[in-house]
């Protein structure tokens, strides 16, 4: 079992990874173009306003992985998940649905079940006794 969640574990950050590979990588498609316009030129604005929104995005990853490398830091407190549920359902990714009742996300269960099942025992074996 141990070694099933390990492995498990070892795969997510393999994903984890791919993930910030490919998304460094799209950012630096403007950016690296932006620079080879070289100083004096003029930049037209469509690359002007892609190399804004991949500097907001390599800020947001970097906001992410802070939070990140900090996982071992964190307090544990008591949570409502619904509350939990329904910040995370402000995302314009997200879609969801329910009308005024409970919030419903449209996502893989099994994958998010997944994800906060390492996350947790991620924070559980590496918290300071």
């Amino acid at each position: 079992m141990a070694q099933r969640e390990r492995a498990e574990r070892r795969s997510l950050l393999r994903e984890l990874g791919l993930t910030l590979n490919h998304e460094l990588g799209n950012a630096l498609v403007s950016l690296t173009t932006f620079r080879q316009a070289g100083a004096g030129k003029n930049i037209p604005p469509p690359l002007l306003e892609a190399a804004r929104g991949d500097v907001a995005k390599l800020e947001a990853l970097n906001g992410n992985i802070g939070l990140m490398q900090a996982l071992h830091e964190a307090k544990p407190t008591l949570i409502d998940m619904r509350e939990l549920a329904q910040t995370v359902s402000t995302s314009p990714r997200l879609t969801r649905g329910g009308g005024t009742g409970a919030r419903a996300l449209s996502l893989a269960k099994e994958l998010v079940e997944f994800s906060l099942r390492s996350l947790i025992a991620t924070v559980l074996e590496n918290r300071s006794a």
